[in-house]
């Protein structure tokens, strides 16, 4: 069993090169093998305003952070993704979780999310997220695939997105 390590030892920092795009919801060539962020927002989404937002590493630079069951991801200076598997979960691992609130959250027996924009966070937050394709080597995460739905502040439309990270 992994033990949970301080966030700051646990930097996953994927070299990527930031060019002068910013995930304007253009077609995009991806990569299996490439880390990616895909972004669609629902009409009436407070996040995402209802647009669509790609992010590659040839037009931003993803930074990676994870402790026991927690995972951290930022677009560097423009969006924040964080998760938290349910208390059951003491580590990373694939998995479906329903039922997520917004994180962080008191109770830890329930999963918790919050994806945030540059500009707008939920006061509230309901949700899923499934984590598939989780890989370590030599206890450091190296890639994972990640698709979650947000509703902000009891909204019926949501942020749908899907995080693949490949070292």
């Amino acid at each position: 069993m992994r033990s949970a390590r301080p966030l700051g030892r646990m930097l996953v920092c994927l070299i990527c090169v930031a060019a002068a795009g910013c995930g304007d919801g253009g077609p995009t060539q991806v990569q299996e093998n490439e880390t990616f962020i895909k972004l669609e927002s629902d009409a009436g989404d407070f996040i995402g305003g209802g647009q669509t937002f790609n992010f590659t590493p040839a037009t931003a630079t993803f930074q990676v952070n994870y402790s026991g069951n927690y995972l951290y991801v930022t677009v560097l200076g423009q969006w924040t993704f964080d998760f938290r598997l349910p208390s059951s979960a003491p580590t990373l691992r694939n998995g479906t979780y329903t039922g997520a609130v917004l994180y962080p959250s008191a109770d830890l027996a329930k999963p918790a999310l919050k994806v945030s924009s540059p500009s707008r966070a939920c006061t509230s937050a309901t949700g899923s997220f499934t984590l598939q394709n989780v890989r370590y080597a030599a206890d450091q995460l190296q890639d994972f695939d990640l698709v979650f739905e947000q509703h902000c502040n009891g909204a019926a439309a949501a942020l749908h997105g899907t995080i693949h990270v490949r070292r």
